[in-house]
């Protein structure tokens, strides 16, 4: 009988100890699942790039503004080694809107394998605070994406 009650007594402790739960607003706006961090691009061609956030949630009934920032590692310039194709640094997520791209142009230029050659898109705040940047929980994943441009 004592063994009946130690046991259902764990059982109710270890269900207990199970309700904590992650708490997130309403949706949530992050890089789509497809996008790898980090990614990889060659030195030697020119090539526009789509990095496609993604908005998850129910259909929204407002628009929501969010920014973005590009920041470049030390042996990446803007306009030598790439340019920043969607202007603005502002994506509007439109009711019905669920998927939008930055775009970005990486130009041919030769790399200095000893510095950072890397760009980091990173999803910087929304008009609308009922929404979460990146993936819920204290990682934020999918919020910011790396990309690195390699010499070949």
């Amino acid at each position: 009988m004592n063994r009946r009650i130690i046991l259902i007594i764990a059982a109710m402790l270890s269900l207990a100890s199970c309700s904590k739960f992650v708490e997130f607003k309403d949706f949530f706006i992050a890089f789509s699942p497809g996008t790898s961090d980090p990614t990889s691009i060659s030195e030697a061609g020119t090539i526009t790039c789509a990095y496609y956030v993604h908005y998850a949630g129910t259909l929204p009934d407002e628009a929501s503004v969010v920014t973005f920032s590009v920041t470049p590692g030390d042996g990446l310039k803007e306009g030598v080694d790439y340019e920043i194709v969607t202007k603005g640094g502002k994506l509007n997520f439109l009711p019905g809107i669920y998927n939008l791209p930055i775009r970005i142009r990486f130009l041919p230029h030769e790399l200095d394998p000893s510095k950072d050659n890397s760009l980091v898109l990173r999803l910087e705040e929304c008009s609308n605070d009922r929404l979460t940047l990146g993936y819920p929980g204290p990682a934020e994943n999918n919020r910011e994406i790396k990309i690195i441009k390699y010499k070949e």
